[in-house]
C-alpha cells in the first residue's frame, strides 16, 4: 500500500489531512517539533491521520511538503536518495512579511527542491490554491490538481467517493 506523508501542520497541511481523512486515505503528518505537538490536529482526525517523527515521514512513498520554502533545505536534506519517491511541493518562493517573490537568480523554486531531492519524482501542487478551497475539493480532484496525469501519484481508486 502506498504510503502519504505531509510535512507540514498549518493551512495547507492541516487542509491536506483532512481530505485525506474524508477519503479515509490513512496518512501521517509531521513538523520540525515532534508528534506531541501535533496533537491539535491530529485530535481532529482519530486514527486515518497519525503524527509521528519527521525522519518516519521523509520515508513515505509519498512526501508532500507543505512547509515554508526556506525550511524544505534543512527538512528533505536528511535524506540522501530518494529513490524515485515522490515529493509534492507546495511552497512559493515568498519573502515574508514583505509577501514578495524570492530572488532566485531566474530560477523556478521547484527546479531548486528537485536538486535538493536527489532521484525523487518532484510535482508542484497546491501552492495556488486557497486553502478554503483546498479544505473542500474532493481526492480525484487533488489527484488532478497534483499532475496531469494523475497515475504519476497513486491514489486508492476505491476511496474516491469522498
Amino acid at each position: 500500500m502506498t504510503t502519504y506523508a505531509i510535512i507540514g501542520a498549518g493551512a495547507i497541511g492541516s487542509a491536506l489531512a483532512e481530505r485525506f481523512t474524508a477519503a479515509q486515505i490513512p496518512a501521517i503528518i509531521a513538523n520540525s517539533r515532534g508528534p506531541a505537538s501535533l496533537s491539535s490536529v491530529t485530535d481532529r482526525f482519530g486514527a486515518s491521520v497519525k503524527a509521528v517523527e519527521l525522519k518516519d515521514a521523509l520515508q513515505a512513498d509519498v512526501v508532500i511538503l507543505a512547509v515554508p520554502y526556506d525550511s524544505i533545505a534543512d527538512i528533505v536534506t536528511q535524506v540522501s536518495d530518494w529513490g524515485g519517491r515522490i515529493v509534492v511541493d507546495a511552497s512559493n518562493a515568498i519573502d515574508f512579511p514583505a509577501f514578495k517573490p524570492r530572488d532566485l537568480g531566474g530560477r523556478l523554486s521547484t527546479e531548486i527542491v528537485s536538486e535538493l531531492v536527489p532521484g525523487a519524482k518532484v510535482v508542484k501542487a497546491f501552492n495556488t490554491l486557497p486553502v478554503a478551497v483546498l479544505a473542500e475539493i474532493r481526492i480525484r480532484e487533488l489527484a488532478v490538481a497534483c499532475c496531469s496525469c494523475p497515475e504519476t501519484i497513486p491514489m486508492p481508486t476505491d476511496r474516491l467517493r469522498s
